[in-house]
């Protein structure tokens, strides 16, 4: 699950009979009842997960298929893979920045959405955006590997 060193995320989603993609995805976004944005989920016996990962700010990379095996009770696997993958486990609780659409791309703004995407594979540490600030990618030897999206990407690109 990685493409051009980004680990991709994953949802899928198991029927008995063929669906419409609809009824996949609407049921990864219907976890989204269950979140309470900033907290996490409602109930722990709750899922958020598949939603979490269908709406995550930085996954720009999306690609979904469906397979049939036959001699499986579910027979059809409806799968989605995002890249970057999202559902880090210490932001899982915000999938995105809430907020006025556009608010952190005003110059980019695409339909509601900011489609300026980071194309690098995201920072090792918390603190990169700290530490990556003026010329520290330059003067901290390793940082440019652990820290390859704050580094690389400094025109306001999400990260």
């Amino acid at each position: 699950k990685s493409l051009v060193d980004l680990k991709c995320g994953e949802n899928i989603y198991f029927s008995t009979v063929p669906v419409p993609w609809k009824n996949a995805i609407m049921s990864f976004y219907r976890e989204g009842e269950n979140l309470i944005y900033g907290k996490g989920s409602k109930d722990s016996s709750k899922a958020i997960g598949h939603y979490t990962q269908l709406v995550w700010h930085s996954s720009y990379l999306v690609g979904c298929a469906v397979s049939k095996c036959p001699r499986n009770r579910m027979k059809y696997m409806y799968v989605c893979q995002y890249c970057p993958g999202g559902n880090k486990g210490f932001r899982i609780h915000r999938p995105y920045n809430r907020g006025t659409p556009c608010a952190s791309c005003p110059d980019s703004c695409d339909n509601g959405l900011c489609p300026n995407h980071c194309p690098y594979n995201q920072n090792k540490y918390g603190d990169c955006p700290s530490l990556a600030k003026g010329d520290g990618c330059q003067k901290e030897i390793g940082l440019m590997d652990d820290c390859p999206a704050s580094c690389r990407c400094k025109n306001n690109e999400i990260i």
